[in-house]
């Protein structure tokens, strides 16, 4: 772990800027120190963030390579202390988004893009106090004189950081905030020490339930029902090959081919995949009627915190639930195998079909607006609007179908 960042500025491949009590590390074409990188991961590691992959040295890299290699924007914003060592590290995203405003009936207003900074985590690897969080603002507020927005993603419900957000009199002086649409609700499933312990949160009926369709299946495919797992570099080209079938299966049961460019190419799933087997990131599922795929689960495993990125599966077996059989074989696989505490499932509303396992967690993002003439003006507009809508709402009858006959008295 470095000692201080202070002592071995002349060690760290990258360059750097001071601001306030942190610095700012701009990666070269060499990677990090080992040492940062070691402390870095040892930081992720202590923490149960389900989002802590999107904070890793690991996505870091990947996100650069993303954006076109050592001329990327992104950067580190790095704390260390004398005789502590490394105490904190955010990760910082830059590139051009649109903010997105809700309107009315769904609609959305979406700006035009504009430079933003993104924090991909609210559980920040920081220690606890705000006067640590003043610091980072103040070095984001210099080290970006432009102003640009910020935008910090997957800030628990309630947390720290979240309670700064919404009292801090600096943030309040310097931006509006806004939340960003469809990021509320977060799905998580922790995982006992066993699978027969996870399988008695169900009551009788699910478990029987759960017992016949795996059978059911287990027939349909004549005994050939098979389930493999990939982590490495070696069998991804294999897990792209069932990958890329299964999206064949559903376009054409939609009665439309899909390109196949998307895997082929060096970016998007195909990319994202090869990027993480490369890390030793990857656990991916496939489940196979003989050789052919019917089902798979793509995602990534940091410590205990397991994320799943996608699932599919082949509507042709839809009858006998592939989706449901893979997940539980999958989750006896995650305690048995490199045993992971947590599952994340990421943003939706899921809980229905996982009562007795799912765990709802409130969640929120924000765009931090710089405050100026022109975002006062949108501001006024936007709130304006918004408070008409609700009072039209208010107003306007619900239709007869909902309203109380009249009485025959």
């Amino acid at each position: 772990m470095i000692s201080s960042l202070q002592e071995n500025r002349a060690g760290l491949a990258a360059r750097h800027r001071a601001m306030t009590s942190w610095s700012v590390l701009v990666p070269t074409p060499d990677p990090f120190p080992i040492d940062l990188r070691q402390a870095w991961r040892e930081m992720l590691e202590a923490t149960d963030d389900p989002f802590a992959l999107y904070q890793s040295p690991w996505w870091f890299d990947y996100m650069r390579e993303e954006a076109g290699g050592e001329s990327s924007p992104y950067v580190l914003a790095v704390r260390g202390e004398a005789h502590q060592g490394l105490i904190g590290i955010v990760p910082l995203y830059v590139n051009r988004q649109r903010c997105l405003f809700p309107l009315a009936r769904g609609r959305v207003l979406a700006t035009s893009q504009t430079k933003m900074v993104t924090l991909a985590s609210g559980r920040l690897l920081l220690p606890p106090g705000d006067h640590w969080l003043d610091d980072l603002f103040a070095t984001l507020a210099n080290r970006h004189p432009e102003r640009p927005v910020l935008k910090i993603e997957n800030i628990p419900v309630p947390s720290p950081l979240h309670a700064y957000l919404n009292s801090s009199p600096r943030i309040r002086a310097r931006y509006f905030l806004h939340s960003v649409p469809a990021m509320d609700r977060v799905q998580t499933i922790s995982l006992p020490q066993s699978y027969d312990e996870f399988m008695a949160r169900y009551n009788a009926k699910k478990r029987y339930n759960l017992r016949r369709q795996h059978r059911l299946l287990h027939e349909r495919t004549g005994g050939r029902l098979e389930m493999r797992r990939h982590e490495s570099s070696e069998g991804i080209e294999e897990l792209l090959a069932n990958y890329e079938e299964l999206l064949q299966y559903r376009a054409l049961t939609a009665g439309r081919v899909e390109p196949l460019l998307t895997l082929r190419s060096p970016g998007g799933v195909a990319g994202l995949l090869r990027s993480l087997a490369r890390d030793g990131l990857l656990r991916a599922y496939v489940l196979k009627d003989g050789d052919r795929p019917i089902g798979c689960m793509l995602g990534a495993q940091l410590g205990q915190i397991f994320v799943l990125r996608r699932t599919l599966h082949d509507p042709a077996y839809n009858a006998f639930s592939p989706g449901a059989a893979l997940l539980h074989l999958a989750i006896e696989d995650l305690i048995n195998h490199r045993r992971v505490g947590l599952m994340s499932f990421g943003y939706g509303g899921h809980e229905n079909d996982f009562r007795s396992t799912n765990d709802v967690r409130d969640y929120t993002s924000y765009w931090l607006i710089p405050k100026s003439w022109k975002s006062r003006l949108f501001q006024v507009s936007y709130t304006t609007f918004r408070r008409s809508v609700s009072a039209l709402k208010a107003l306007t009858p619900p239709p007869a179908s909902q309203s109380k006959a009249p009485s025959t008295d």
